[in-house]
């Protein structure tokens, strides 16, 4: 698969050389092919697989979530042609598309080329997208910590003219609300989930010979478990690894999971050397000021394994993110109305909002004692009022969209560099099923939701 890319026109020598020497170095350090083409006059890097599609027209390529070439998944996929590229993401915005179109056009999934190929500097920060991101551990919507870099919102198709303006963008609502199952029973919801999960799980991981799966005492690494648990085959090839506390939950119902499953599990004692400057800096690399700060200790865990045991060349970790989010496991927590008068206030309900609460933030230098909380709430309500559906439809994308796309991408942003990451939950089938319950039936109310979730387990 391809991990990374880079695409550039009309940029000085000295920006297209700093751009084009941070997607060298970080090929180098992972060992992973790079290749450099040429098409009319855009310049595109592509690291991984280094696989694309050319014709006299147009050339395409994608990063995507399998080798086998699907948006299915979580993936990304461009095309260039001599005037104009267009560029499309999943219904999570799982993988980044960063861009500026300041001397030059320059566009990557990787942060810091971008800032080097439009020679960005401390000039450019952006006080008012770096207050939401303190305030609420992310960016929030298309902003980045730059005044002149930008994102692609999830969802969504976006046509770049030669000069590197946003010309169309289309919402593509891969997710809808729908009342197809409206009136099922508990137990038929359930059958549907786990019949969905099941064809999910087995389709993103029966090529592999090696399966690792990080197990926790979550609903979502429990549906994994669950599918590989009835599945021969994925049981006898599946390494479970916990890290934590001995005798914590985590660690104790892990143990318990593995051993009724059937599975090969393992304790990892975890150093917690990940805010070591050199581990920072192979992360940073990687995510560059749109890092979150919601932990960084996938690789140092990824290590710790790989002292346990010898990997196949044809291995994948898997993990659950995005099993219970679509089904409404934050709704209750967020709280959000039919109305709602504040969005800000909904996530202020989240731990990491309180870190730095407003008032402490515009003491700040950066802020110069203003207050950006409007401004927060302004691109919340872009996100909540994009999707079209009841409120606590439109609370789940809410949460998705600004929340979770930060949280869920970093995870396999990291590890795939050093193996496949498949998260099966991607799949918008399955929020999409999720939309076509009622009300009662999700996660945040108390009654049915639980109940499903019960007679899943």
């Amino acid at each position: 698969m391809n991990i990374a890319f880079s695409i550039c026109r009309d940029l000085p020598a000295d920006q297209k050389y700093h751009s084009d020497g941070h997607m060298k170095k970080l090929a180098q350090h992972y060992k992973k092919n790079r290749k450099s083409l040429e098409f009319g006059r855009w310049s595109i890097t592509l690291v991984g697989s280094c696989k694309y599609e050319i014709s006299e027209t147009s050339l395409r390529f994608s990063l995507c979530l399998d080798e086998v070439e699907t948006t299915s998944d979580r993936y990304l996929s461009v095309e260039v042609t001599t005037d104009y590229i267009v560029v499309e993401n999943d219904y999570v915005g799982s993988i980044p598309f960063y861009y500026s179109n300041r001397n030059g056009f320059s566009a990557s999934n990787i942060e810091t080329c971008v800032v080097r190929g439009s020679d960005a500097s401390r000039v450019d920060l952006c006080s008012e997208a770096i207050f939401g991101y303190l305030r609420y551990g992310h960016f929030i919507w298309t902003e980045t910590a730059w005044k002149h870099i930008f994102t692609l919102p999830p969802d969504a198709t976006c046509k770049f003219d030669h000069l590197g303006k946003c010309i169309a963008q289309k919402y593509n609502a891969s997710v809808y609300a729908s009342d197809q199952n409206l009136g099922l029973s508990d137990s038929e919801v359930a059958s549907k989930l786990y019949d969905l999960n099941s064809s999910l799980v087995n389709r993103a991981l029966s090529r592999f010979d090696q399966i690792i799966l990080p197990l926790s005492s979550g609903y979502d690494s429990r549906m994994i478990l669950a599918v590989i648990s009835e599945n021969q085959k994925l049981r006898d090839k599946t390494l479970c690894f916990t890290y934590g506390a001995i005798g914590s939950v985590e660690v104790e119902s892990a143990r318990r999971l593995s051993r009724v499953a059937g599975v090969e599990w393992s304790f990892i004692d975890l150093p917690c050397q990940f805010l070591n400057r050199g581990r920072l800096d192979e992360t940073i690399d990687v995510f560059g000021s749109s890092l979150h700060m919601h932990g960084m200790y996938q690789l140092e865990f990824f290590d710790e394994i790989q002292k346990r045991v010898g990997l196949s060349s044809n291995a994948a970790l898997t993990s659950g993110f995005m099993t219970g989010v679509p089904a409404g496991q934050h709704n209750g927590l967020l709280g959000i109305s039919p109305n709602p008068k504040s969005l800000s206030n909904a996530m202020d309900n989240f731990a990491q909002s309180k870190f730095w609460p407003a008032e402490h933030l515009v003491q700040l230098p950066i802020f110069q004692d203003t207050d950006f909380s409007k401004s927060a709430d302004a691109r919340f309500y872009e996100a909540f009022d994009r999707f079209k559906g009841e409120f606590y439809q439109k609370a789940v994308m809410f949460d998705i969209w600004t929340r979770q796309r930060n949280f869920i991408s970093y995870y396999p942003r990291t590890l795939e560099w050093v193996i496949p990451d498949h998260q099966s939950a991607h799949d918008a089938v399955l929020c999409k099923l999720l939309f076509e319950l009622e009300c009662n039936a999700f996660a945040g109310s108390k009654s049915r939701g639980a109940n499903v979730q019960q007679t899943l387990s």
